[in-house]
């Protein structure tokens, strides 16, 4: 008898199957060894787009809307490579002279999370880190 490897979905299938036979789903969930709700999500999108809808699916999120530009993002690393010493708030004004908007399209105020620098941390020289959120 040789070991046969299958994917999450070919995993899951059959699961699937018997609950659209009509078995129980806490039935079909304390044979799988998954929760009730696992399987009803399995049952949900087997629905909706078949054997694929059984694969796994990516956790990470479609869009991060407070995440800043690359350039941005260039600007502030590079500053502060050439001046580890200044804080968020002259960092912030030097990118402003350079023409370069440290805030997102709210100008810093609102959610909090439009702004590019936050906070230094570390109080000996050489220790500050930029939080970048």
């Amino acid at each position: 008898m040789a070991l046969v490897e299958l994917s999450v979905a070919e995993q899951r299938r059959p699961a699937v199957l018997e609950v659209a036979a009509g078995v129980p789903v806490t039935e079909v969930a304390g044979r799988s060894g998954v929760s009730r709700q696992s399987v009803h999500a399995w049952v949900s999108r087997y629905e909706q787009g078949g054997l694929r809808g059984l694969m796994d699916r990516s956790r990470r999120p479609e869009s991060c809307p407070h995440q800043v530009s690359a350039e941005v993002e260039t600007a502030v690393c590079e500053l502060w490579r050439e001046h580890p010493r200044w804080g968020p708030l002259r960092l912030a004004h030097e990118l402003g002279r350079l023409g370069v908007s440290p805030q997102g399209e709210d100008g810093g105020r609102g959610s909090g999370h439009g702004s590019v620098i936050g906070h230094a941390t570390g109080t000996r020289p050489g220790t500050r880190l930029l939080k970048i959120v």
